[in-house]
């Protein structure tokens, strides 16, 4: 997830591997409303969570490449800590480098931490915070929220 995206993206590759179907997309920006030409395509995804949560739709921009390899270095002793025991991620070796074929932004990031409850009074549609300092407010946020609505949406304020 990055929350300072207001776009979620998907590889050509995983596109690929999921037999999508793919249409022309519309132009976007980046950083300082620079245009991004590199992608002529998006497209509609429903996500199945691997347990009881509804699905959740998204419409991706497809790219090459998202990033590089991430983690840049092995997170020895990650997979160890106590607070992840138990649970089942969506990438087991989320520790190790590793290719990203999918990043979610903020388009979707309240369906994902409110479990279905969004509305659209709530859903976050634009990153309003200047260039250097979205991530560090944007999860500042994110965490007061958390906290403010923490017996309304318990899984979302564990979450986070």
């Amino acid at each position: 997830m990055d929350s300072g995206s207001t776009l979620s993206f998907v590889t050509t590759k995983l596109v690929q591997r999921l037999k999508a179907m793919i249409r022309k997309s519309t132009s976007f920006t980046g950083i300082s409303q620079t245009s991004v030409p590199t992608s002529r395509y998006q497209v509609d995804l429903d996500l199945i969570p691997n347990s009881d949560q509804p699905n959740i739709s998204v419409r991706a921009i497809v790219l090459d490449r998202i990033s590089g390899d991430l983690p840049g270095f092995p997170l020895h002793g990650v997979r160890e800590q106590p607070f992840l025991q138990g649970k089942k991620l969506a990438d087991p070796l989320f520790d190790q480098p590793g290719s990203i074929d999918l990043l979610f932004g903020a388009d979707i990031l309240d369906e994902i931490l409110l479990q279905g409850h969004a509305t659209s009074a709530n859903r976050m549609t634009r990153v309003t915070f200047g260039v250097t300092s979205s991530p560090f407010l944007a999860t500042q946020v994110l965490r007061q929220l958390a906290h403010d609505y923490q017996e309304q949406y318990p899984k979302a304020a564990y979450i986070v």
